[in-house]
């Protein structure tokens, strides 16, 4: 969840402090809501097909790795949006689309309300926490640069601790 929460509440400050204009880094934000459109429906699709728990750690691992695109995105080095679209892209459609799926596959849906709540819960926390961090390295280094790389390497983390998790008995 942090990072949706850092990319979501940053991704317009960071690209103003890379070098893009405010209507630019705008615009961005809405033709990626427009791209992840059909991103959800064939994220979803994919998890049916080929396992959730699959997907879904391959989802999260894509999403840490466009956040390294992200991170170093600039006006002269505008392409990197197009690893950074199809990565992110697709990773965040696949935690948004999959993480409560993959819930119910583990834990059943007899407790599923309990259950999501008590994940939330322990988001709450971090999505408090890292927006902060995120501040304080833009004061300290004048972006976001590092803090997205940090990000990025938690998200892909884990994502390979995803790997060990096993259904309860």
């Amino acid at each position: 969840a942090s990072a949706q929460v850092v990319w979501i509440v940053f991704q317009v400050p960071h690209l103003v402090a890379q070098g893009f204009s405010v209507t630019f880094a705008g615009m961005q934000a809405a033709v990626y809501g427009m791209a992840a459109i059909p991103l959800r429906w064939g994220v979803g699709w994919l998890g049916d097909t080929l396992g959730r728990k699959k997907t879904y750690m391959l989802a999260v691992a894509m999403e840490g790795i466009g956040l390294c695109f992200f991170a170093f995105v600039t006006p002269d080095r505008w392409w990197l949006f197009i690893p950074f679209y199809l990565s992110f892209g697709i990773g965040h459609c696949g935690w948004l689309v999959l993480n409560q799926t993959l819930a119910a596959d583990f834990f059943g849906s007899r407790n599923f309300a309990t259950i999501r709540g008590l994940i939330n819960t322990f988001q709450i926390p971090v999505s408090v926490v890292i927006p902060l961090c995120m501040g304080m390295v833009y004061d300290s280094r004048g972006n976001y640069r590092m803090a997205y790389v940090a990000i990025a390497a938690l998200v892909i983390g884990g994502a390979l601790c995803l790997a060990l998790v096993r259904r309860p008995l």
